[in-house]
């Protein structure tokens, strides 16, 4: 879907004329809404790259390479997959310094 939610206008059309139909009076605008969607969604990739970064910082202070190389697979994956749907930046900010890490890692 390149980073965007898959009909959403149609999706919010249809909110506004169920909206209208059940008489509500104050329905936000579809920028208003889609302001909120993306500080949302912007909200959770904080929040999950917050618990991948707790993990990693856990792996380093327990010293174990087994905790270490599943929060970098995590990590290279999300990096993939935020890459793949979200924004192609994620590729080189985060999916490329978790492959160079498991690289170090092996070679460690």
């Amino acid at each position: 879907y390149n980073g965007r939610i898959f009909k959403l206008i149609e999706h919010l059309d249809r909110l506004r004329h169920s909206a209208a139909a059940l008489a509500y009076a104050d329905v936000p605008s579809h920028d208003a809404i889609i302001g909120e969607i993306r500080r949302t969604l912007a909200a959770n990739q904080g929040l999950y790259n917050g618990f991948l970064a707790a993990g990693l910082v856990w792996g380093l202070i327990v010293a174990s390479t087994a905790v270490l190389w599943f929060f970098l697979i995590c990590v290279l994956i999300a990096g993939l997959y935020g890459a793949a749907t979200a924004n192609r930046k994620i590729l080189f900010v985060q999916a490329l310094p978790a492959a160079i890490a498991i690289a170090l890692l092996t070679l460690a």
